[in-house]
């Protein structure tokens, strides 16, 4: 079962209550909540709030009262009194019905002039209609039902975070077809989280959730095979006589207030994986990662790699679903690039030199934000540096086939542009292939090299695909997809480009881009050549005149929030040194790259 995208609505004004009389507090606990002597009044809303109020507070400060969102309380002076009569009910208010307010209503996500474009419809949650069902992938799936405070041990909700876990998860190798596999292979199980009764599902710092799994047993990979249908009973143990080596492992783990010191695995676990890998042994790895990898040391040998990010509490579940196609395929994509360390030994020295800032972390001017446009992947392919898996990898179907591109188009639609492709393969099954739309800006676009990356991704999507089965995919540009940042003298605006623009789709940001891999067109630029203005309204803003229509997309940032490509991530820019202390980033299906997202 899958639960839609469901957007915040903010909580409905408290309840009408009867009049009652708040004993007033002394002098002394008034004044530690605040030097201005009186309370703040949360309900009414209304003018008269002080004569009529219900809901009085005596230890909120003044500042924290009437700056409270989404709704602020009603300052009073003086000591608390019970109303002379009870107020009316006022009406559940719409965000966008605030006349005076022109602050953005930032919990619902909707806007005032909101110039990132539409925003969400607000909706009043009791007049909704309720919904039995959702179309995911072309299927009719069964919506959870909802639990309340409940909803983090609902075996309906479980259920869903272990789908989750499975389609977020990348295959980066399955040699010789090992993936997935069979319920009747012989399997042995290694590692310290193959059995872990506490296995590695989140990061440190804001990233940990004590609550939750505390009551909800974490599930190591060991009981999740064990609970799949005809799942079988593994033991962890170096099985002679098993073909078949599933290593789970994780490395160094990450949190807030601090970097990971390294990208690469414990080197305990660099050496299991390669005495069983000369032993003759088919091995599959699977890793707890929560960022960024190093798997040149390693990985050569190796029969099978998946990267199942920080699964949480339905850990092993998700992770056996994937490893044996149960009803959910591991269909991920990198949200990052994997560097390729410059020598197989890979000393610390190595590393440094081999990834992006990774020569300005020793005298920590990896703090200094320099280098502009050219973040994570971008900056690999502007410096034409080899990588081990590139933004945006996965294998398609686990590696049973390779999708091909073709019949790349761009047309104009208004002031957007219409870009479609065509994809199919010839492979045994059916898939999920993840297209994803590259752009590549005019060249005479001003700035230097640094501030204008080659190809900047603009658009994603996940599909079924089936075999021999031609399947269209359409994405849309906008003209805030066209624009870059002009920061000239006495400008510091959003231009959409003149020009003609390339634009490439395919299964990665590697392939998209090669004649061979990825299907590519070009087109001009629809926008104004002579673009209206508009004022800023804003009064607490210095006036400044903006082209209309412009979107706020900075060009050094890819178009993609989030992203996932099942669920949903959004997430920072950040450098070198900051994914090495992504603590609590999920899992990520989508491929918007968690160094290069600055929107």
């Amino acid at each position: 079962t899958v639960a839609p995208y469901v957007p915040y609505v903010p909580p409905a004004p408290p309840p009408t209550l009867a009049p009652v009389t708040v004993a007033p507090a002394s002098d002394g606990d008034r004044h530690k909540a605040d030097e201005d002597p009186g309370y703040c009044c949360w309900w009414p809303t209304s003018a008269d709030a002080c004569e009529m109020c219900v809901t009085a507070d005596v230890l909120t400060p003044k500042r924290q009262c009437i700056a409270q969102l989404p709704q602020p309380g009603t300052w009073c002076i003086g000591n608390v009194a019970a109303p002379t009569s009870a107020p009316e009910k006022a009406p559940q208010e719409k965000p966008d019905q605030k006349a005076d307010n022109k602050d953005q209503d930032w919990q619902s996500g909707v806007y005032k002039d909101n110039p990132f474009g539409e925003a969400q419809q607000w909706q009043d949650p009791a007049k909704a209609p309720e919904q039995k069902e959702v179309t995911l992938y072309g299927k009719q799936v069964e919506l959870c039902e909802h639990k309340g405070k409940d909803n983090y041990k609902s075996p309906c909700k479980l259920g869903l975070a272990a789908q989750i876990i499975a389609g977020s998860t990348v295959v980066l190798k399955n040699s010789d077809g090992v993936l997935p596999l069979s319920k009747d292979a012989k399997v042995a199980l290694v590692g310290e989280e193959a059995c872990s009764s506490d296995p590695l599902a989140q990061g440190g710092g804001s990233g940990w959730n004590g609550f939750a799994c505390n009551s909800v047993p974490k599930v190591n990979v060991r009981d999740g095979i064990a609970g799949l249908a005809d799942g079988p009973h593994l033991e962890c143990c170096s099985d002679p006589d098993a073909i078949l080596v599933v290593a789970v492992v994780a490395p160094e783990k990450a949190e807030e207030g601090r970097d990971r010191s390294t990208l690469q695995l414990f080197p305990k676990d660099v050496t299991m994986i390669q005495k069983l890998v000369a032993a003759g042994k088919k091995v599959i790895v699977v890793i707890n990662a929560p960022g960024p990898m190093i798997t040149s040391t390693w990985d050569e040998g190796v029969s099978a790699i998946l990267i199942s990010w920080l699964p949480g509490q339905q850990n092993g579940r998700g992770i056996a679903m994937a490893l044996y196609d149960e009803t959910h395929e591991a269909s991920g994509r990198l949200p990052f690039t994997f560097p390729k360390c410059n020598t197989k030994e890979c000393t610390k020295e190595d590393e440094l030199a081999s990834v992006h800032l990774g020569d300005k972390v020793a005298d920590q001017s990896v703090r200094v934000f320099s280098e502009k446009g050219l973040i994570g992947y971008r900056y690999y392919h502007a410096k034409n540096i080899e990588v081990s898996y590139p933004f945006g990898f996965g294998l398609f179907a686990y590696g049973s086939a390779e999708v091909k591109y073709s019949e790349a188009s761009a047309a104009s639609d208004g002031g957007s542009v219409k870009v479609s492709v065509t994809m199919s393969h010839d492979g045994p099954r059916a898939g999920h292939e993840v297209p994803q739309m590259y752009l590549s800006f005019p060249s005479d676009i001003p700035g230097d090299a640094s501030s204008k990356p080659e190809w900047v991704l603009k658009g994603f999507e996940k599909r079924l695909l089936k075999p021999s089965t031609p399947t269209e995919v359409m994405f849309t540009l906008t003209q805030r997809d066209l624009s870059y940042w002009d920061d000239a003298p006495g400008k510091s605006l959003w231009v959409c480009a003149p020009g003609t623009f390339k634009v490439c789709v395919g299964s990665n940001s590697r392939d998209a881009i090669l004649p061979d891999k990825g299907a590519c067109t070009t087109f001009s630029s629809p926008c104004i050549q002579d673009p209206r203005v508009v004022k800023n309204d804003d009064e607490t803003i210095p006036s400044q005149w903006l082209p209309a229509r412009l979107s706020p997309v900075v060009f050094a940032a890819s178009a993609l929030a989030s992203v996932v490509f099942v669920a949903t991530a959004v997430v920072g820019a950040r450098r070198w040194h900051r994914g090495l202390s992504a603590g609590h980033k999920r899992s990520l299906v989508a491929a918007e790259e968690e160094e290069g997202n600055v929107e």
